[in-house]
């Protein structure tokens, strides 16, 4: 347990930026993994994502990458955590789990995805928990908005090619 808590403060003490590129890579990771299983499997869980987004290219890629980061960002982390906040909730694992189940059940293509959802969500409200910590509501939105919008890219491009 002490060797985790050691690791957790070395976390903490990097740079906003250091913090993204960790859970932005790992994010990715587990992103392969999930896929990985899901062929295993045989699951299509991008089959009911890939009929939302019938439209172009371009929309797509607005959509996913620009302005669904931030919207969702705003909508399924900032607000709830605000008003976990006025509610004196400080237990960071139920703010960060109850945000994560928030943002998968706004994303219920299919019970799969939800799942994913869920824990890309925890990656996401982890990140913004500690970014929120070291610095400000906004500069967490900003960064979290930010690491969405990374992540999104990397799904976007490896769904194009």
């Amino acid at each position: 347990m002490l060797h985790y808590k050691n690791r957790v403060q070395q976390l903490l003490l990097l740079h906003p930026i250091q913090i993204l590129v960790v859970f932005l890579f790992c994010s990715i990771v587990i992103s392969f993994a999930f896929s990985v299983v899901y062929d295993y499997f045989g699951i299509d869980a991008k089959k009911d994502v890939q009929d939302v987004f019938q439209n172009k290219l371009l929309s797509k890629f607005y959509l996913s990458v620009i302005l669904a980061p931030i919207v969702e960002t705003f909508i399924l982390t900032i607000i709830p955590f605000y008003v976990l906040k006025k509610l004196s909730v400080t237990n960071s694992y139920f703010i960060v789990f109850l945000l994560s189940f928030i943002f998968a059940i706004a994303h219920t293509y299919s019970i799969y995805y939800i799942v994913f959802a869920f824990i890309s969500g925890l990656f996401f409200n982890l990140f913004f928990m500690i970014i929120e910590n070291k610095t400000n509501l906004k500069t967490a939105f900003i960064y979290t908005a930010i690491f969405h919008s990374l992540y999104n890219l990397f799904a976007f491009i490896m769904n194009t090619i």
